[in-house]
């Protein structure tokens, strides 16, 4: 049973989520995140994030698995995982330049999107020699980003956005160990990893 709720907590808190649920509570969960957007752009711009992020990652893997060149979806083995996240990060590589060239948006999403991207970029990098925890560094980067953003910007009103993603990262790293997927030291770092990278970013360049 326990093993259930983990797998279900694993589903529901994947990666690939994590950056289409950050921009969605950024975008409708403060005034100013969106700026230039008017209300009706919003969703376009998510969706172009969510496609980049989450569509297109999610087909490469499909394509990959089906083609024989990964041996499971949950990719449990540290060197089945490097093929697929290269093709993911060349997909996050392309959204940052998109928007960094072609998209006029604040600082905030700027930044926001391309220290995901770094982070996707040392993931890969990283997982050639250790298998570091990805549910543990999606969801401490959104965490990092929005304690960031509430320190600076206080009338964001994210702390109960905060709250809900503290309590989510801690049953995401539960799970994970509860399946046996990472030891503690991979949570532990992935966490780190995610939360100072993104917290960093969000602090010093906003």
């Amino acid at each position: 049973m326990k093993d259930k709720i983990a797998g279900f907590i694993s589903v529901v808190m994947h990666p690939l989520l994590m950056p289409t649920f950050l921009f969605a509570i950024l975008f409708y969960g403060t005034t100013f995140a969106a700026n230039p957007l008017t209300p009706e752009s919003r969703i376009n711009v998510l969706g172009v994030i969510s496609a980049f992020t989450l569509f297109l990652p999610l087909f490469s893997v499909v394509v990959l698995r089906y083609a024989n060149l990964l041996g499971s979806f949950t990719m449990r083995e540290r060197g089945e995982r490097i093929i697929p996240f290269s093709f993911i990060s060349a997909f996050y590589v392309l959204l940052s330049y998109l928007f960094i060239t072609k998209v006029q948006m604040n600082a905030l999403v700027l930044v926001s999107i391309t220290v995901i991207t770094v982070q996707v970029l040392l993931l890969t990098i990283i997982t050639l020699f250790w298998k570091i925890s990805v549910h543990s560094i999606g969801i401490s980067g959104v965490l990092g980003v929005l304690v960031a953003v509430a320190m600076k910007f206080p009338e964001a009103n994210l702390l109960y956005p905060i709250i809900c993603i503290i309590l989510l990262t801690g049953l995401t790293m539960s799970a994970r160990l509860q399946l046996n997927a990472h030891t503690p030291a991979e949570v532990l770092a992935g966490g780190l990893m995610g939360f100072l990278l993104s917290f960093g970013a969000l602090y010093f360049y906003i």
